[in-house]
């Protein structure tokens, strides 16, 4: 019987699949105390932490180079929603035991969106305990350009990109597939699973922070909010922070054809963004949308007040993930 891996043998297995860092981005980078960064003048350093636990947020069954896409995808997505570019990311990694190849296959696809996003992987941490994915991701967006959730306005539009709660029904489907049932590797991380895999597991399993849309609506949006715990209860939130209400037409959501509005709007792992934009940017907006190929819908506008009304009927349940 093979000797257990040390930390060391694991961090150089999971190091393996990313590229050697630009020196321009990373002056000190994993192996050391503590990274490195230069920083461009002029912009600001968005931070953003997620932390995914095996079982809770991923089924343990999962392929673990999906749950590594998948932990960097969600943290990418909250860049997103600040129009902040990715710079650079760390990962802290707790297994309860020593899988160099589970390591391996992890490392494998968080690089990938690591290389397609051209964020920088600047270190981390490996632990032994319960499964676990913590990632602090860091983004640049110049000063007094970050999108936020504070600044929607009585008479904005109020947006949501792609389609909602086709990642709700994948996570019923992930969660009922056992260690053979998942697709292979290349046919996962393309942007849909085919054939009877459905796009639902390949939009729960390999969400696509939508980084270019975030980065185009600075100075177009007035307020933005990814869509992680749900459509319903992220714009809760911004309308919030934004001291504002909202009124929605159900039949104006893009739910995929057979979910029911409601459902599908509370569902969580969207990853979506939802943004409000004033009518004078309209044009605009729809610009951005040929641009990017992105379907770009209006749901509702927002309004003096507070909560949600859909159809015109008060919510008094926003639903959506709570993680306690």
């Amino acid at each position: 019987m093979n000797a257990p891996e040390d930390e060391f043998v694991l961090i150089a297995r999971f190091l393996a699949a990313f590229a050697p860092p630009d020196p321009r981005v990373l002056l000190l980078g994993p192996g050391d105390d503590a990274a490195l960064l230069q920083l461009p003048p002029g912009e600001l350093l968005a931070v953003t932490t997620d932390t995914l636990v095996g079982g809770r947020h991923f089924p343990l069954t999962m392929p673990p180079a999906l749950i590594g896409w998948r932990a960097l995808a969600v943290n990418l997505s909250d860049l997103a929603a600040m129009g902040a570019r990715p710079y650079a990311f760390q990962v802290a990694l707790t297994l309860p035991a020593a899988d160099g190849e589970w390591i391996s296959r992890c490392g494998q696809g968080m690089a990938q969106l690591a290389m397609e996003s051209g964020a920088v992987l600047a270190g981390g941490n490996l632990s032994r305990g319960e499964t676990a994915l913590t990632i602090t991701a860091l983004g640049l967006v110049p000063e007094g350009a970050a999108l936020r959730r504070s600044g929607a306005r009585p008479g904005d539009g109020i947006y949501v990109s792609g389609t909602i709660g086709l990642a709700g029904a994948g996570l019923v489907r992930a969660l009922a597939l056992a260690d053979g049932g998942w697709p292979d590797l290349a046919a996962s991380l393309s942007a849909s699973l085919p054939g009877a895999a459905g796009a639902d597991l390949g939009r729960y399993a390999t969400p696509r922070p939508r980084l270019a849309l975030g980065l185009s609506l600075r100075g177009v949006a007035s307020a933005a909010v990814d869509v992680s715990d749900g459509l319903l209860a992220d714009l809760a939130h911004m309308c919030g922070a934004s001291g504002v209400g909202a009124l929605i037409e159900s039949h104006h959501i893009p739910i995929p054809p057979g979910a029911q509005a409601l459902i599908a709007a509370r569902a969580g792992d969207d990853y979506e963004l939802c943004f409000t934009v004033p009518a004078a940017q309209a044009g605009a907006l729809a610009e951005i949308a040929r641009r990017i190929d992105l379907p770009l819908t209006r749901i509702g506008v927002v309004v003096p007040g507070a909560g949600i009304r859909i159809d015109g009927v008060p919510l008094d349940d926003r639903g959506g993930y709570l993680h306690f």
